[in-house]
């Protein structure tokens, strides 16, 4: 699926053509692998516990930069469709998504954009291809996972649409990211 649209600027003025197309593996694999998938942020969703339930408090912390790989290119990864965006044949965002037909749920594994290229346009772009390929087949809403330290992603998702939806505390106990809490946020397509 191509969509081509101005998507705001350069830093000389000229602007700047964003296509959103489906990816072409192995080719556009090491594009992806190029993208700066890092942010910085110095407040948190602390998970706070208490005799009614769980709430989130947005914290100040000392500064955190964290750098997330896609390293699921093996057959059997967990998405079945991605896309990229480009910007004059350069990859600026990935987003990969998994549809369950279970439960006519649409999973975000990636929603990646170069950090060059934020606050332009581009995860949307990414996710209206997405969500329009996860209507076709059928989705009734959106699910994705993000950690409670990442509160530029959550601040992006939420001005895509989505809202929090439950948590898990454990989900990351074994891995690098011990200590973090999972956050699940979703989206209702249709009804």
């Amino acid at each position: 699926m191509d969509r081509s649209a101005p998507q705001g600027v350069v830093e000389e003025g000229d602007p700047v053509r964003l296509v959103v197309r489906a990816i072409r593996l192995p080719e556009d694999r090491a594009g992806v692998d190029r993208l700066d998938t890092s942010f910085t942020t110095s407040e948190i969703y602390a998970v706070v516990r208490d005799v009614r339930g769980f709430a989130l408090e947005r914290t100040k912390t000392a500064l955190i930069t964290k750098t997330y790989a896609v390293d699921d290119w093996q057959e059997e990864r967990l998405w079945d469709m991605a896309w990229v965006a480009c910007e004059e044949n350069r990859i600026v965002g990935f987003a990969a998504t998994r549809y369950e037909a279970w439960n006519r749920r649409l999973v975000i594994w990636h929603l990646y954009v170069d950090r060059g290229a934020r606050r332009q346009g581009v995860a949307r772009a990414l996710l209206d291809a997405a969500l329009s390929e996860g209507r076709c087949r059928g989705a009734g809403t959106v699910w994705l996972e993000v950690s409670n330290i990442n509160v530029p992603a959550i601040a992006a998702y939420r001005s895509l649409g989505f809202d929090f939806c439950g948590l898990d505390l454990e989900l990351y106990r074994h891995t690098e990211a011990s200590g973090e809490a999972a956050l699940f946020m979703g989206m209702v397509l249709t009804d």
